[in-house]
């Protein structure tokens, strides 16, 4: 818990067997139960342990897996991907994973956390998530060595490159993915999106997304039109202004904010995917979600702060969503802002979300046990055993870890963003982070372009 006091009360009980209630003065024992716990390693922002408090454990150290176990695990998964596909991509299963691998070491020894970059913490999650990016790939839509590889460095960048603000790191990250492709790939950066008749995000890597094909199942697949890109976002900004219970966004859509709202969505069509959007107030971060959220076809569930709003009305509205996703069976979005953390605790119950997928104790005992009747006969229907509350209640938690995504909006100024990365590390370790740095020269005049068109319209 990050103090002690709490830490030497389990100390008492499990030296003792009891704790003393001090409202009746009277010593309760506590039986038939066994202490379980489990903690990082000292660094990054973690304190070493208290030797006092681990006399009592039998302690096991679960080292980091190495080189070769990490191949297997990712290998295995990637090759019976593969399996199905043309004979050119076929044996790229071992080298992409050898590639991936090497990348992840590099950067987690070479970026290392600062005062001024404090989360860049890196671990094997962000592989996995490499690898599960690059899993996206559909058999009819891949039919070459060169898609397949743009897909791979598209998931790296996602996953690594968007966590960065600082351009010299990405700058670091593009030459290092130059290298795998060469030394492992047989092919460059170049070769991949060096052609500008073909990518119209010339040098750079084009983004990916599964929303330009109207049908029943869309490819994840590289856009190679900004402008049908634009196009379509545009249209669907229009139709959500449409939408009854909407209210209409005023905004520019230039070039990075379409790559801010295809990121997001790819985010959000992921299995437990969540989102930390890291810029300025006023950097489009709230509506470029909102529109990703309607892209994906979601439910945007969003908390009303009002005079007297603290943790027990936070906790109705968690309620409220976990009910919405758990019950009603809706893919949601909760859409959080940092200016809607009225206390601190706010963010240690979505840190419990995103790390375990629940609230502990959210619900009294009869709530409980209404949320688990209403779950019955969907539990029924699916063929699940639910013939017990606990069966039930977990039923309705795969449900909300299924339905629901969390979009996070912070900002990088001051103490607090550091802070509260060290203080809940599931924000940065749970979450895809998406840097909202100043905008270009580009969106500028766009922008410019259209207020100075509504004003000239305005004046005739």
């Amino acid at each position: 818990f990050g103090f002690m006091p709490p830490l030497e009360l389990l100390k008492l009980w499990a030296d003792n067997g009891f704790w003393y209630d001090r409202e009746k003065q009277e010593v309760k024992t506590i039986k038939d139960i066994q202490l379980m716990a489990s903690m990082a390693p000292p660094g990054g922002g973690r304190n070493a342990f208290s030797q006092r408090i681990m006399s009592v454990f039998s302690v096991l150290n679960m080292t980091n897996p190495s080189d070769l176990q990490l191949h297997r695990i990712y290998s295995t998964l990637l090759n019976d991907k593969l399996s199905q596909f043309d004979d050119s991509i076929k044996p790229l299963g071992d080298p992409i994973t050898k590639a991936t691998i090497e990348l992840y070491f590099n950067i987690a020894e070479e970026l290392l956390p600062t005062p001024a970059k404090s989360h860049y913490l890196f671990n094997t999650r962000d592989l996995a998530k490499v690898i599960q990016g690059t899993m996206q790939a559909t058999r009819q839509y891949y039919d070459s060595r060169e898609t397949m590889l743009q897909l791979w460095v598209h998931e790296c960048f996602r996953i690594f490159g968007d966590r960065m603000w600082d351009m010299d790191d990405k700058a670091w990250l593009k030459k290092q993915l130059d290298q795998k492709l060469n030394q492992n790939l047989m092919s460059s950066w170049d070769a991949l999106f060096g052609e500008a008749d073909k990518f119209p995000f010339y040098g750079e890597c084009p983004p990916f997304v599964s929303f330009l094909r109207n049908v029943e199942n869309p490819p994840y697949e590289i856009v190679s039109d900004s402008k049908k890109l634009k196009d379509m976002l545009t249209e669907k900004l229009e139709d959500y202004a449409m939408e009854p219970g909407y209210s209409a966004m005023d905004l520019v859509l230039f070039k990075d904010a379409l790559l801010h709202v295809c990121r997001i969505h790819r985010v959000l069509m992921q299995p437990r995917g969540n989102a930390l959007l890291v810029g300025v107030g006023g950097s489009g971060r709230k509506s470029l979600a909102r529109l990703a959220t309607y892209v994906a076809d979601l439910k945007c569930f969003s908390i009303e702060i009002t005079k007297n709003y603290r943790q027990t009305e936070f906790r109705e509205d968690l309620k409220s969503l976990f009910r919405q996703a758990g019950v009603a069976d809706k893919p949601t979005v909760f859409l959080f802002d940092e200016t809607q953390i009225v206390v601190e605790t706010f963010l240690e119950d979505i840190n419990n979300v995103l790390t375990s997928g629940e609230v502990p104790n959210l619900f009294t005992k009869d709530e409980l046990g209404g949320v688990c009747e209403d779950v019955r006969a969907s539990a029924k229907k699916d063929g699940v055993k639910a013939d017990t509350q606990d069966q039930l209640y977990s039923y309705f938690l795969s449900r909300v870890i299924r339905n629901l995504h969390i979009v996070l909006c912070m900002s990088p100024i001051g103490e607090g963003f550091r802070e509260r990365c060290r203080m809940f590390p599931g924000l940065v370790n749970c979450c895809t982070i998406d840097w909202f740095t100043e905008w270009p020269a580009d969106a500028l005049r766009e922008v410019a372009m259209k207020q100075m068109e509504e004003e000239k319209s305005m004046s005739q």
